[in-house]
């Protein structure tokens, strides 16, 4: 720095590594609202994380929620500077620190701002809808195309369903009798309406080999992670058990060894992504109803007794992630993510 003194001056204030004074950013009030009615395990604590606290690890009663009318909307009212406030939610019980899935939240605001509720795990505004009741979920895994056989040991199954969540909780995959290179398990009761999850593999060496997507070109049963990656998701329609069985790092579903063969058939969507109408290609021989859910399991379209060509037209619906689940009259659903621009 340099300066030119011919008199009495008083130098500054700057800014540290600038010729200026500091820019100091206007902050506003802004209110979170978070419905925890649909998360299982849920008791009472909750609170914030990101860029704000450092993202910790554990609790912090500074960012918790609270709840003051009983009605499983907790909020919390922080100060912050503008134009953006980015944070997730996690809630703690019996040791363990459960964060909702999906990307991070990024708010944008220039007032003070209090935001419409938003329920736990979900990445759109909206309350929470009823969650079916629990069912047994079957995991299934081929892992006949796995990159390098020789390093295959032992199959789990990792997730946000689990108590611990991920890594922590992991479930072991079985062989399934008479079909070489295909593993899985059932876990019983799964309570929350929308799960995530992996397939892992763990080394001889104890190293943990996560599905990474290498190659992907289907995306359909996945969603971001909010840590740069994806995770599997599935959400579940109705209180009846379910099977969820894929290839190794792909949305190929595979039918080995399953009874709702329909569950597991591919129909032709398109296109997909789409704007406003798109067509599904259903068996003439047969009627069809069809339901478009959002994320959080809200319906936001219905039509019954279709089959062959149909078009959907969906106008109304606001740009996002949403589930079309078709029913066959069989009572076999089939559900197939679809993104409207």
């Amino acid at each position: 720095r340099h300066a030119s003194i011919t008199n009495d001056s008083i130098y500054g204030p700057v800014c540290f590594s600038q010729c200026a004074s500091c820019f100091i950013p206007d902050t506003f009030n802004i209110t979170i609202q978070i419905d925890m009615n649909a998360t299982c395990g849920f008791n009472d604590t909750v609170d914030l994380a990101g860029p704000f606290n450092n993202w910790p690890g554990g609790f912090e009663a500074a960012s918790m929620l609270t709840d003051a009318n009983n009605d499983g909307v907790w909020e919390i009212t922080l100060r912050a500077p503008a134009p953006e406030f980015t944070y997730k939610a996690r809630y703690h019980a019996n040791g363990n620190t459960n964060w909702e899935g999906g990307n991070n939240k990024v708010i944008s605001f220039n007032k003070d701002t209090v935001l419409p509720v938003r329920c736990f795990n979900s990445d759109v505004y909206g309350a929470c809808t009823p969650l079916p009741g629990p069912a047994d979920l079957t995991f299934m895994v081929d892992v006949t195309t796995f990159p390098n056989q020789a390093d295959l040991n032992n199959l789990y199954v990792i997730g946000d369903f689990t108590t611990p969540a991920w890594q922590a909780g992991k479930l072991a995959l079985t062989p399934v009798a008479g079909s070489p290179g295909i593993f899985q398990t059932t876990v019983a009761n799964v309570c929350p309406g929308k799960i995530s999850y992996k397939f892992m593999n763990v080394k001889t060496d104890n190293t943990e080999q996560e599905e990474d997507w290498v190659g992907l070109t289907d995306s359909s049963c996945t969603e971001p992670s909010g840590v740069g990656s994806l995770n599997r998701i599935f959400v579940r329609p109705d209180d009846q058990p379910h099977t969820l069985a894929y290839k190794w790092n792909s949305c190929e579903a595979i039918n080995i060894g399953l009874e709702d063969h329909f569950a597991r058939t591919n129909l032709n969507i398109y296109p997909n992504p789409f704007s406003g109408k798109t067509t599904i290609e259903l068996n003439n021989e047969e009627l069809f109803d069809l339901n478009m859910l959002d994320i959080t399991g809200k319906q936001v379209y219905q039509v019954t007794g279709v089959s062959g060509k149909y078009t959907l037209n969906v106008n109304h619906v606001k740009a996002g992630v949403y589930y079309l689940k078709v029913t066959n009259e069989k009572g076999e659903t089939n559900i197939n993510k679809v993104i409207v621009q």
